[in-house]
C-alpha cells in the first residue's frame, strides 16, 4: 500500500545517505550508485503518486456512493410515506363503504319488512275459492322461507295454492300441502337423483311427492306434453300440440294457469290438463303469453288420455 511504499522510499533515502558517506572516495562508483538509487526513488515516487490518485478516485466514488445511498433512502422514505397515506385512504374508504352498506342494508330491511307486511295484508284479503300461484325463485330481499310462511298463513282457508319451483324450494313447501305443484320431468328426476326418466318412473316419483305432502302433481315433459296425477290417484296424460316453437319461456307458467282456469271452469282434471297443455303450447308458439283465443283453438288438437293405475 501507500504507507509501505513510503517506508521503502524512506529506507532507500537512508541507504543512499549511508552509501554517499561510504563511497566518498570513489567518485565513479558513488555516481553509479546514486544514479541507481535516484532511479529507484523516481519509480517509487511515481507509484506513490499513482496510489494517491487511485485513493482519491476511491474516495470520490465512495462519496458518490454515499450520496446515492442517501438519495435512495430518501426516496424510500418518501414512497413509504405515500404508501402509508394510500393505506390510510383505503382504510377510510373501506370504513365509509361499510358504513354506507350498513345504511343501505337497514333501508333494504325496512323496505323488505314493509313489502312483506303489505304482501301479508293482501294475502289476508284472499277468500275461500281464490287461487294463489307461487312461482320462481325467491327475491333476495325476502326471507328464504317466504313460501312456507305464505302457505302456513293460508292454511285451512280453502284457498287453492299452486307452486312452480325447483329443488329444495319445492321440497320445503310439501309439508304445507299445496293444491298443485309443477316440476318438469328433469326437475322431478333431479329431486330424487335420477336422469332420463321413463313415463311410469315419473309417475312413481310424482306419487312420492304426494306422499311428502303435495296434493296434485302435474309434470311437464316439453315436446312430450304433460301428465297429471291427482290426489285421488287419477292419472291423465296429454300430448303436446305440434307446431313451430318460437320461445318456450313462460310455457310452464301458462300450463299451470291453464289447469287452474280449466278446473274453475269445468271442475274436471282431464279438461283442466287439456286447457293447460293448450295454454302452454299457445305461449311456446307465440313467443309471449298465449291468448285465450289461441288456447281454445289449440285445445281441439290436445288429446287427453286417462290411464288406469
Amino acid at each position: 500500500g501507500l504507507e509501505g511504499e513510503r517506508s521503502v522510499l524512506s529506507q532507500s533515502v537512508g541507504e543512499l545517505e549511508r552509501l554517499r558517506d561510504d563511497l566518498s572516495g570513489d567518485t565513479a562508483s558513488r555516481a553509479a550508485m546514486i544514479g541507481q538509487f535516484e532511479e529507484q526513488n523516481s519509480y517509487l515516487t511515481r507509484r506513490i503518486e499513482e496510489e494517491e490518485l487511485r485513493l482519491q478516485a476511491l474516495r470520490e466514488a465512495s462519496r458518490e456512493g454515499t450520496a446515492a445511498i442517501r438519495r435512495l433512502n430518501e426516496e424510500k422514505l418518501a414512497l413509504e410515506g405515500e404508501r402509508n397515506r394510500a393505506d390510510k385512504e383505503i382504510r377510510d374508504k373501506n370504513d365509509e363503504l361499510v358504513r354506507m352498506e350498513g345504511e343501505v342494508s337497514n333501508l333494504e330491511n325496512k323496505a323488505a319488512a314493509a313489502a312483506l307486511e303489505e304482501l301479508f295484508a293482501k294475502l289476508d284479503r284472499l277468500q275461500s275459492g281464490d287461487v294463489l300461484v307461487l312461482a320462481g325463485s325467491i327475491p333476495a330481499s325476502l326471507p328464504d322461507d317466504i313460501y312456507q310462511r305464505i302457505l302456513a298463513r293460508l292454511a285451512n282457508r280453502e284457498i287453492l295454492t299452486a307452486v312452480d319451483a325447483t329443488g329444495r324450494l319445492l321440497r320445503a313447501v310439501l309439508p304445507y300441502h299445496p293444491f298443485l305443484i309443477k316440476p318438469n320431468i328433469q326437475e322431478l328426476g333431479d329431486l330424487f337423483g335420477f336422469e332420463d326418466l321413463e313415463f311410469m318412473e315419473g309417475v312413481d316419483l310424482a306419487r312420492q311427492l304426494q306422499n311428502e305432502g303435495a296434493r296434485n302433481v302435474v309434470v311437464s315433459m316439453g315436446g312430450g306434453g304433460a301428465f297429471l296425477l291427482t290426489e285421488d290417484q287419477q292419472l291423465y296424460s296429454a300430448k303436446a300440440c305440434t307446431g313451430r316453437v318460437s320461445n318456450t319461456v313462460g310455457a310452464g307458467d301458462s300450463l299451470v294457469a291453464g289447469i287452474l282456469t280449466g278446473l274453475k271452469q269445468w271442475e274436471d282434471f282431464g279438461k283442466a290438463l287439456q286447457m293447460g297443455v293448450a295454454a302452454g303450447s299457445a305461449t311456446a308458439f307465440s313467443g309471449w303469453p298465449g291468448t285465450r283465443a289461441l288456447t281454445e283453438e289449440l285445445m281441439e288438437r290436445v288429446k287427453v288420455e286417462k290411464i288406469p293405475l
